[in-house]
């Protein structure tokens, strides 16, 4: 087995945990008391569940982690409260407020050895541990801080082991929390330096997906975690199901990941409702659709490294691969010419709820970087007045460490317009010829030294015999 692990980390990781178990344990036949009720002989449910070999229970490998007590203990409020592992819950009483510092440098450290601890001991029970999954927000203080400090101990840890987030990015027009350009900054050099895949969505863009299905623009939080849950299940079916096109997290992140920050990912899921007239070219069309993507860009406006498409239900294989096909030669989406095969697919017949086709993508795409563009400029402006960083410097974080992440996050998307013109590995051949040419050089350098030696060598030697010569010869004469 290639057990995974699911952290839920913050308010956030919680909500869509909840609903993320919900339709795994439906994938798997589980019901709300934690017994299997079927299972069709393709379903994989260790990689996600413990087994309870004594009573035939499957108990999720789920930890729950938060600074506020009151969100984690609404999970034993609900019809799930069965389910869950009561050792599987961290928590404090003091809350983040939002703030980056508490979640890192004060309140955040205190349940740090807590939650290792209970991580450890469900690690010691997977035969073959895969990785982390990690559900997490970083517009808050716990997301980003304790999220931050968490995954700098999970990598020193688990160095040899996946760790993949789901990230909830900055909610520009229905957030209420002004520092979040802070939070998201401060705690994206950890993602870069310990994480090995990050798929970002926002929650105001799933919005306005809910809205043109709906027509209604009062979607609770829970139909858009909803929404949230439904793709990384749908995404999660290639390490949950046995099939020829089954993918682990590695072999899928060596994929999908062609430099080394370049590891941030856009997607999403469709359809959000059943519609039994949708086409597989509809299908696949509209999960690249900019108007459809979990994240406010532009689709066009870039260039793709890579896509892993997830479909579920009675979906024709030939005519995805046709689709495929046309989807590049229309030029619509551009693909790195020079990454081959890189839309990856994978089909698994198990219908996703009442759909009868369904369709994930996840896509590494030099488009990103406009979201990392929005937060520069928001960080930039609030760092030029300083403004709300006393109650940071006032939780131990330093000014510096607002400098060194505004230049981190300028250096993420410099890297990323690099990549996109294909400017990288033009420096490193430039680099090469470089080395070469040194090389060259020296060896040169070291010919001409020597054959200077040997010329001087001679020179001398026969000044020399022309010297003695002379001196006999005098010394006869004188004789």
């Amino acid at each position: 087995m290639k057990e995974i692990i699911v952290l839920h980390i913050g308010s956030t990781g919680r909500k869509i945990g909840e609903l993320f178990w919900q339709e795994i344990c439906e994938d798997h036949g589980i019901n709300p008391n934690s017994e299997i009720e079927e299972n069709d002989g393709n379903s994989k449910p260790n990689i996600y569940f413990n087994e309870i070999s004594q009573n035939n229970h499957y108990v999720p490998r789920a930890i729950f982690l938060d600074l506020d007590q009151v969100s984690v203990n609404d999970l034993t409020e609900t019809n799930m409260r069965k389910i869950w592992n009561p050792n599987g819950f961290v928590c404090s009483i003091s809350g983040a407020g939002n703030n980056f510092a508490k979640g890192y440098c004060t309140e955040g450290p205190e349940i740090l050895e807590n939650s290792m601890e209970v991580i450890r001991k469900e690690v010691e029970k997977c035969e073959s541990f895969q990785g982390f999954q990690i559900f997490h927000s970083v517009g808050g203080g716990t997301g980003s801080g304790f999220g931050s400090l968490l995954l700098n101990e999970l990598k020193q840890e688990y160095c040899n082991n996946i760790i993949f987030n789901f990230t909830s990015w900055i909610d520009w027009s229905i957030g209420d929390v002004v520092v979040e350009p802070y939070n998201v900054t401060l705690s994206l050099p950890y993602l870069i330096q310990n994480s090995d895949g990050v798929l970002f969505f926002e929650n105001r863009k799933i919005l306005e997906i809910a809205y043109k299905i709906n027509k209604r623009y009062d979607s609770t939080r829970k139909e858009l975690n909803r929404y949230i849950s439904s793709f990384a299940c749908n995404f999660t079916s290639s390490f949950r199901f046995s099939g020829e096109t089954n993918f682990g997290m590695r072999r899928l992140l060596t994929t999908l990941v062609p430099f080394k920050k370049s590891k941030f990912f856009i997607g999403n899921f469709g359809p959000l409702i059943k519609n039994p007239k949708i086409s597989v070219n509809e299908l696949i069309e509209n999960s690249f659709d900019g108007k459809n993507l979990y994240v406010d860009v532009d689709s066009t406006q870039g260039k793709y490294f890579a896509s892993f498409l997830t479909f579920r239900g009675n979906v024709p294989i030939i005519e995805v691969d046709e689709k495929i096909s046309n989807l590049k030669d229309k030029n619509n989406y551009e693909f790195i010419d020079w990454i081959p095969n890189n839309i990856i697919t994978s089909f698994y017949t198990k219908k996703q709820r009442d759909l009868l086709m369904s369709i994930s993508n996840i896509s590494n795409t030099s488009i990103i970087k406009t979201i990392f563009q929005k937060v520069s400029y928001a960080f930039t402006r609030m760092c030029e007045r300083r403004a709300f960083q006393h109650w940071y410097i006032s939780e131990g974080l330093e000014n510096i460490e607002f400098d060194q992440a505004g230049c981190a996050l300028k250096d993420l998307i410099s890297e990323i317009e690099m990549n996109e013109n294909g400017l990288t590995q033009t420096l490193e051949d430039d680099f090469d010829e470089e080395i070469e040419l040194e090389i060259e050089n020296e060896n040169l350098n070291g010919n001409l030294n020597e054959n200077q030696n040997q010329n001087l060598n001679e020179n001398l030697n026969e000044n020399l015999n022309q010297n003695l010569n002379e001196n006999l010869n005098q010394n006869q004469n004188q004789n």
